[in-house]
């Protein structure tokens, strides 16, 4: 009997240890690679939405994709991706000075939806 309740106790633990960590890590960004070709395409097509953004508004600023200083992955109804992005900004197209700038850029995608959906938010430069 004494084996049984200490084997009944240990398995209580362990369950309770394997949902506590489940409930840590669903949910939390995490960190993804920033070499990684998908994470490029997100990021370009992220930089391209800012400037058809500019565009629309009628503003002459453009943004040119330079690198990807950090990524976060945060898995929710698709995925979340955080990007921290060394981008260049051009005020006009007269005026051919860049100013290098870093900015943070959310990226939701659906990527297994029929059309993927992917929407651009939370740009902060």
């Amino acid at each position: 009997m004494n084996g049984s309740k200490l084997l009944l106790v240990s398995l209580t633990v362990f369950a309770f240890l394997i949902s506590l960590s489940f409930s840590v890590i669903v949910g939390n960004a995490r960190l993804a690679d920033p070499d990684d070709p998908r994470i490029a395409d997100i990021a370009k097509w992220a930089v391209e939405e800012i400037n058809k953004k500019n565009a629309a508004i009628e503003s002459d600023t453009r943004y040119g994709f330079i690198k990807i200083e950090r990524v976060r992955a945060q898995v929710v109804a698709g995925i979340n991706y955080y990007l921290t992005l060394s981008l260049y900004e051009q005020k006009s197209s007269a005026d051919q000075s860049k100013y290098k700038l870093v900015c943070n850029i959310r990226v939701m995608e659906q990527s297994w939806m029929a059309t993927k959906l992917r929407l651009l938010s939370d740009l902060e430069c």
